[in-house]
């Protein structure tokens, strides 16, 4: 089974900031889902134990049946991998593949915004929602669908935010209604890279997209 998380913040006055995109494109495409590869997805339910929203499904590539499951934590950024507690195997060489099919997506102030990368087994990159999963699960080989969200200057390259604000940025601004279009294709390629892995694995995926 693949399980496949959006880290964000789940509260409303985080809507439609850089770090919350994560989720945002992950609950977009699940309304969609009559549109897309989630058709055959549950509602999402609450689950108490791993303080996250959980929806369950499966999709057949030609008679290959392959689940998953869609997770929305309801923590905060930096306890997102609380998302996992208790579904893991305790034994180590099965946890290892379990981990392995783990697909997170996330922003990456690294990346220019409007760029999607595909990644496995990287460090967290100071992203405090990828280093609480790296923390809780006990490694970093999962795979990441790294949105970029880094504000572009006149000449489309990108430009982090100084240090200072950074943080301001990140879950205080909101999208501009000309970056709203642009989200709308960054959505779009997310959902074929998410078939993509389900269809075939995240090696593909990366020579295909990235």
């Amino acid at each position: 089974m693949y399980r496949i998380i959006a880290l964000w913040n789940d509260e409303e006055k985080y809507w439609g900031t850089p770090h919350n995109i994560g989720g945002q494109i992950l609950l977009s495409l699940f309304e969609k889902k009559e549109n897309n590869f989630l058709k055959n997805s549950s509602s999402f339910y609450y689950s108490k134990n791993r303080n996250s929203r959980i929806a369950d499904g499966w999709v057949d590539f030609k008679g290959k049946e392959v689940e998953y499951e869609l997770i929305l934590p309801k923590t905060f950024m930096n306890n997102s991998g609380d998302a996992f507690k208790g579904v893991l195997s305790k034994k180590e060489k099965e946890r290892v593949k379990e981990v392995e099919k783990i697909i997170v997506i996330h922003d990456d102030i690294a990346l220019p915004f409007g760029e999607v990368r595909v990644s496995f087994g990287r460090g967290d990159g100071g992203h405090n929602g990828i280093k609480d999963l790296i923390k809780k699960l006990g490694s970093k080989k999962f795979i990441r669908i790294r949105v970029g969200v880094c504000p572009l200057d006149f000449f489309g390259r990108c430009r982090k935010p100084k240090k200072e604000a950074m943080n301001k940025y990140l879950t205080a601004r909101k999208w501009k209604s000309g970056q709203l279009k642009k989200i709308s294709e960054i959505e779009k390629k997310v959902e074929e890279i998410l078939e993509e892995i389900l269809k075939n694995d995240y090696r593909k995926a990366m020579n295909k997209f990235n």
